[in-house]
């Protein structure tokens, strides 16, 4: 829809991604990392991001202030917004709740996935495609909240298979994170929905390559 809005007249095809890394998830066991951060009887709020204006996560720190004091934001990823991330988690004295991991392995990952109670991706730029963090999220069996844009809205259906906030209000996004943790049946909707819709994705898998042969 969005590249028909900008006036695209060629074919689109839809070639989705697979999911990387899938092969080690079995494998991969979370108390490494739950110790490490001490993140034993917290609720895990997790985004894996490039650190930059775009992603927004500068409005997820924002958020921490109207969570409760158990809930935790694991923030994995590197780029050039982290001094000022981190400055405003200080400021806004949620630094002691915000974790900055850092650059991680891409299939180390899944220990972190593992342990999240829900996935935040609040991007502004409709640049997105299909987010890979959003079907490792989906396989993973953890429920994502993401922003209204359409990149994202497009294939994401709130309430079904994730939470689409209709607004930039720090508070909503709060408002839907506590929502969504304490209401049981809606967490397993999204949990069963979002891993059948990741599997019809890569079900449609097609390599590259294979369009020149």
């Amino acid at each position: 829809r969005y590249a028909l809005k900008l006036g695209f007249k060629g074919e689109l095809v839809f070639a989705p991604r697979d999911v990387v890394d899938k092969e080690f998830f079995d494998d991969d066991n979370p108390q490494e990392v739950l110790k490490k951060y001490n993140l034993t009887n917290k609720k895990v709020i997790l985004t894996v991001a490039r650190l930059t204006k775009e992603k927004n996560i500068e409005m997820g720190i924002k958020a921490m202030k109207y969570l409760p004091g158990d809930y935790v934001y694991l923030i994995i990823g590197e780029g050039q917004e982290e001094k000022n991330l981190k400055t405003l988690a200080k400021t806004l004295d949620v630094k002691d709740r915000i974790i900055f991991v850092g650059f991680v392995e891409h299939r180390e990952l899944w220990k972190s996935y593992k342990l999240a109670d829900v996935f935040w991706l609040l991007s502004e730029s409709n640049f997105e495609g299909i987010p890979n963090v959003v079907l490792e999220a989906w396989f993973a069996k953890v429920p994502i909240i993401v922003s209204k844009i359409e990149a994202l809205s497009s294939i994401v259906e709130d309430n079904k298979t994730g939470t689409v906030l209709k607004t930039w209000d720090v508070k909503e996004l709060a408002e839907k994170t506590v929502e969504l943790l304490n209401n049981k049946k809606l967490y397993k909707l999204l949990q069963e929905n979002g891993w059948k819709k990741v599997n019809e994705i890569i079900k449609r898998h097609v390599d590259v390559k294979e369009f020149f042969k």
